[in-house]
């Protein structure tokens, strides 16, 4: 069979994928034919942060030194997403602007569909992508230290602008 009919085939048999995990047969056949695929993530949750609070937790992640793991872009929906460990949807606080789910289902474009690149593939694109044979980037983001990060994020965000910009009157 060929890369496109497999391709064509997935709706049969939505595969899993859990993180750090190599890629499955249909998810390789839709790579090699420049498209995603829609996957279930098993063995982690999946929080979805709104673009814009993404570009305001980023920095709170990097000032705190907290490995982040892979983060995939869904213009779509507006938002990037990052797996947590198991369980973190279970205890995810109620945080504008996020959404945190078990058993979700990603579209999971390939490995080299990076933003920096310019890149997207059926309105995705990795922002960090898997790295699953390097020891220094995790499979999944810490769920404490990314509701924290948020939580922070959004705090900064209500602050007057001369408290953001370390202004003082």
């Amino acid at each position: 069979m060929s890369a496109g009919a497999e391709y064509r085939c997935w709706r049969a048999q939505l595969e899993t994928r859990r993180p750090g995990a190599l890629a499955g047969p249909s998810l390789r056949a839709a790579w090699s034919v420049r498209r995603s695929l829609p996957v279930r993530i098993e063995g982690a949750d999946v929080v979805r942060i709104a673009s814009r609070m993404w570009g305001e937790t980023l920095p709170v992640l990097r000032e705190r030194a907290v490995a982040c793991g892979p983060v995939l872009l869904t213009v779509p929906r507006a938002c990037v997403e990052l797996a947590v460990p198991l369980g973190t949807a279970a205890t995810w606080p109620a945080l504008a602007t996020t959404r945190c789910v078990s058993g979700a289902v990603v579209r999971c474009p390939a490995l080299e569909i990076h933003a920096r690149d310019g890149l997207q593939v059926d309105g995705r694109t990795w922002l960090y992508p898997p790295m699953p044979h390097d020891p220094q980037v995790p499979d999944v983001t810490d769920g404490h230290a990314l509701a924290d990060a948020v939580r922070t994020a959004l705090s900064r965000a209500d602050a007057p602008l001369h408290v953001r910009e370390g202004f003082r009157l």
